[in-house]
Order: C-alpha cells, then structure tokens, then sequence
C-alpha cells in the first residue's frame, strides 16, 4: 500500500486570533448579559456589508431600503445602551446602536434584538444583533493580514499557492479566500476549505479501462490469422474503445467503470452463441462474480440467462455488470455500483488513486457447433490525471 499524499505540506486551520473584542465567528456583535458588557463596542470601527442570509437582509430591508446605501460605509459607534424586551416566553434585549461617520456629518441609530421577535403583533421583522450585516474593522483585519501571505503546497502538485485577499463570501455566511497560483499568477476564490480546495482540480482525473490482453480460446480451429486491437479514444479521453478480430468473431469493446459495452459480430461460416450463464466478470481483488446483460431484471439476475444465439454476418449489441456490483436502495431504486475507487480530492488523508489500480478480466464463453471457447478480455485500470503536467509522479 502507497504512503496517503493528501496531508498538505502546510495545512491552515481557519483559526480565529484572540481580541480583546468579544465578537461572533464573524467579527460582527455578539449578544452580551448587560448594557455594561456592551460598552467595549464604543469607540470601535465598524464596515457595513452586503447581506447574505434572510436574517441578515432584514436590517436592509427595514425604512423603506434606505439602509442599504451604508454597505462599504465605516461608521465609530458613540454609544449603546440597552431595554428589557417582552417576548413571551424568552427573555430578549432591544439594543440601541448610535454611530458616526467619520467626516461626522452623519449619524445613525440601529435598534437590534438580542433573539428573534415572534409575533404578529410585533409588525414586521426585526433585525437580530448578531445578524446585523456589518463587522468591526479592527479584530476583521488583524485576521486578514495573519492569512495573507501564506502559502500552501501539495508533496503531489507541482504548483503553489498565496493567499492574496480575505473577504465575506458574497452568497454564504463564510469568508471568501483569493488564492493566487505562484506560476501562472491566475488568482481564484475559495471557501472555509481552500487550504484543501485549490488543488482539487490539480488532482481531479479518472480510471480508465484499457485493454491489456486477450486470452484466446486453446482451439485448433480457430484460425487467428492476423488479430487486431485498435484503440479508438474519444473526444473527452473519458473512454476508450478497442476493436479485435480473428477468424470466428469481431467485437468492439470498451469499459465505463459500471461494466463493459461491446458489439460482436459474427465473421464465422457457422452460427455462434454467447452463454451468458458461464460468463464471469474477475474484480481487480481476484474476485469471481456471475454478469447479467442487457435484458435481465436486476433483481433476477442470479437466475438463468439464456445464450443468445448470433447467425452468420450478423451482430448484436449488450452490456454486462458484475452481479456482485448490483444493489437495491430504498429511495433510489436498482443501481449499479462502479468498479472503480471513488476518489475524493476534498477528503483529507485520502489514498494515494494508484492504489486501487490493477488488473479485472471479463470471461465471454462463445460456443461453436457444440464447442465452448473462452474469450477472456484482460483490462488494466489506471488512474489518469486530468492535468499531469502539475502533477509531480517521482
């Protein structure tokens, strides 16, 4: 087993500093006991912000919308002071907010509550003081500039990346972080997990099926002749198609990860038929599993399945899965599970994906007159990146 890769080389934790200020997670107000605990606000800067939860949006939308002209707008509170709300059954706060403009030619007042305001009595909703879309200047921009800077590296990716900017998130109450990309100076934003998520689309890539080998039936009468395997990739690399053909039968096959598509004509002088009953599907464990094919029930797929029966020129068309693959959930119904590993970039400590490569085989068994021959199709499963030129493979 590979040493797990994911462990990044610097990993920050979105540790908020310590103030003296007793802010919320957000750097906004955060319900105090008394009128007294209150009073560390005054004097302390604060910046208004675009609103991005309901809650928040109240305070905007409350005197007709002509609050909203104070985002981006830094004010000094002057003084606060606080009353008893009657709230029926929970003990609330109405908390006055008086702040002034820094040219001070301007002065608003904030009425807030320390918990939500029930009641149809009470007319329209009011704003929440630890919802108030504003945040102080101070303890906000100490923490900035300990992120700023900073940069992170992956033992797996050949780029870095800084943190250039930290700002709030403009559809989630979260912080937003800019990350620049250290070679190619392109910058993108990302969430409370960007220390893990700017490498997501370095390491992003899939498993392929990729034909290795056909193990070909030990009959005499069989004429190989010349054999082919064509690869054919299509226009997304996502799947690749391979063709083989000796003297009995042509087949177009390729693996999408749930199983195998193929078409298979029949080139021979004779009819020929596919016995679907000794077919056998080998995992990259070494795993033995029965197949069943297009046409079979999902949930009679241990019972039998009829050969079927190819004429001479002509072909047919199927898929087959794993029985061993096949599952029931009570919401979604039948499906089919992949034989690939699923990787997850975001998880941390994950596997390194070259683990779970290896080698399935797909056993079809192709009788003839009264003659059975094994066509046993050898696939490997690789992990292909989708950007292996940032990807460091040593």
């Amino acid at each position: 087993m590979k040493k797990s890769f994911l462990s990044l080389a610097i990993m920050l934790l979105v540790v908020l500093p310590v103030f003296s200020l007793d802010t919320n997670p957000y750097f906004g107000f955060k319900n105090q006991k008394t009128e007294t605990a209150y009073q560390q606000y005054v004097g302390e800067k604060v910046r208004f912000r675009q609103a991005v939860t309901d809650e928040e949006k109240i305070y905007y939308h409350q005197k007709n919308g002509r609050a909203i002209n104070q985002i981006g707008k830094e004010y000094t509170i002057t003084k606060i002071r606080c009353d008893d709300y009657s709230n029926y059954f929970e003990s609330n706060q109405v908390i006055y907010i008086f702040m002034l403009s820094p040219d001070k030619t301007e002065k608003i007042k904030i009425v807030a509550y320390s918990e939500k305001v029930y009641g149809s009595w009470s007319g329209s909703a009011k704003p929440t003081l630890e919802n108030l879309p504003l945040y102080f200047v101070k303890p906000f921009e100490a923490f900035k500039e300990k992120q700023v800077g900073k940069t992170l590296t992956h033992p797996r990716v050949k780029d870095s990346y800084t943190v250039v900017d930290v700002g709030f998130g403009a559809n989630t109450k979260s912080f937003r972080y800019t990350l620049r990309n250290d070679r190619t100076l392109q910058t993108k934003q990302f969430g409370q997990e960007f220390a893990r998520d700017c490498f997501k689309e370095d390491l992003s890539g899939h498993y392929k099926s990729l034909l290795k080998a056909i193990e070909k039936p030990d009959n005499p009468k069989i004429r190989y002749g010349k054999t082919q395997i064509i690869e054919n990739t299509s226009e997304n690399d996502s799947i690749t198609k391979y063709t083989y053909i000796d003297s009995v039968l042509s087949i177009i096959i390729f693996g999408d990860g749930k199983g195998f598509s193929f078409e298979l004509k029949n080139i021979s002088l004779n009819s020929i038929k596919v016995v679907w009953n000794d077919a056998a599907f080998i995992d990259v464990d070494g795993n033995t599993s029965k197949i069943m094919h297009k046409g079979t029930k999902y949930s009679q797929r241990e019972g039998d399945q009829p050969a079927t029966t190819i004429i001479k020129d002509a072909k047919i068309s199927d898929v087959v899965y794993p029985i061993d693959n096949v599952y029931y959930d009570d919401l979604l119904g039948w499906g089919v599970k992949s034989m690939y590993h699923k990787i997850d970039w975001i998880v941390e400590n994950q596997p390194d994906p070259q683990n779970y490569e290896g080698t399935v085989k797909l056993m079809l068994p192709i009788q003839i007159k009264n003659v059975v021959n094994e066509y046993i199709f050898v696939f490997d499963i690789k992990y292909v990146y989708d950007h292996p030129e940032v990807i460091n493979l040593d």
